[in-house]
């Protein structure tokens, strides 16, 4: 964050809206080169594409983005990791506590 605060100087905008802003230029050359061309898209879903890892993965779900209409709360769903199934949770450090006294 230290690189952004010269940015943030002069401006009204959070650290973390310019850095969501700044995050838009991984996006893939064909995907800005649509949004130029036909600027529909938002920001936030733009975000979220953004954050995918590849480029492939991007390009990918802005094109699932602009034939299906999907939603920001859409694009999130298909972009969540799954969360891990209840993995019995390890608690036997906490004996130690009971054994002391």
């Amino acid at each position: 964050m230290l690189i952004l605060k010269p940015l943030l100087m002069g401006t009204c905008k959070f650290d973390s809206t310019l850095s969501e802003i700044l995050s838009l230029n991984k996006l893939p050359a064909a995907v800005k080169d649509d949004c130029r061309n036909d600027p529909k898209a938002g920001r936030s879903i733009l975000v979220l594409i953004a954050r995918q890892k590849t480029p492939e993965k991007m390009t990918a779900l802005y094109t699932k983005y602009k034939e299906s209409g999907l939603t920001r709360g859409e694009i999130t769903k298909k972009t969540a990791k799954p969360k891990p199934a209840d993995a019995p949770i390890d608690l036997t450090f906490v004996d130690q506590f009971y054994d002391a006294g």
